[in-house]
């Protein structure tokens, strides 16, 4: 046998064993789907803001302390939608910040 067709021969006979990669058949999954009606942020946090004593010992904050400090730093933490998801919103980055420094 010719060293080239040695060489096609070996390459066709290797790669028949590498594992082929499964197609995702799903972009993103239900569950997370549901994110927007069933999430902690879009549940709690709007109820939270019915009620000023619960809002300030789950934020460590009162809503006019939130709101300023929203605005203070809404412009340095939003991000743009992408043609494949929406960004997270500035009240939700902050909600989830607020919510890890307050542990």
């Amino acid at each position: 046998m010719r060293p080239t067709l040695r060489k096609v021969v070996l390459v066709a006979l290797l790669g028949r064993d590498q594992p082929r990669r499964k197609r995702r058949s799903v972009w993103v999954q239900r569950w997370l789907k549901s994110r927007k009606q069933a999430g902690e942020f879009h549940r709690l946090s709007q109820e939270l803001r019915l009620f000023g004593e619960e809002f300030r010992s789950y934020f460590r904050l009162d809503r006019s302390q939130f709101d300023h400090l929203l605005q203070m730093v809404g412009a340095r933490i939003a991000r743009m939608d992408t043609n494949y998801r929406e960004s997270i919103t500035l009240v939700e980055r902050l909600v989830i910040c607020l919510r890890l420094l307050s542990w």
